[in-house]
């Protein structure tokens, strides 16, 4: 068994460990839809009481080859790494959302 570093990450490098022992940096964000589960929405996180401003993902791109990559967020385009203009970070853009950084959590922002 792998040790994990924090609670949002745990199932997925569970899960990660038994495919492929000692692959999946707890420091990288996730690479496939397959961890996404795990995260919780945005919903999910200001029901712990982590305060989010009000994020809505109008249009999500996704491309296999990450320049190809892009979202809309509160009218304004970003691309994987950006941060947004209401402080939380686009770590990445995956098939399903957006996964977002903010306070120390990762979160999984859709479309409506």
């Amino acid at each position: 068994a792998a040790s994990v570093a924090t609670d949002s990450e745990a199932a997925r490098d569970a899960e990660t460990v038994e495919a492929a022992p000692g692959v999946g940096a707890l420091s990288s964000p996730p690479q496939s839809s397959s961890g996404l589960a795990t995260l919780p929405s945005a919903a999910a996180l200001a029901a712990e009481g982590v305060t989010l401003p009000p994020l809505r993902l109008e249009l999500h791109a996704y491309s296999g080859e990450r320049r190809g990559r892009f979202v809309f967020i509160n009218g304004r385009k970003y691309v994987e790494g950006e941060r947004l203009v209401e402080g939380p970070q686009l770590l990445s853009i995956e098939p399903t959302g957006a996964v977002l950084s903010h306070a120390g959590r990762r979160f999984l922002l859709v479309q409506d």
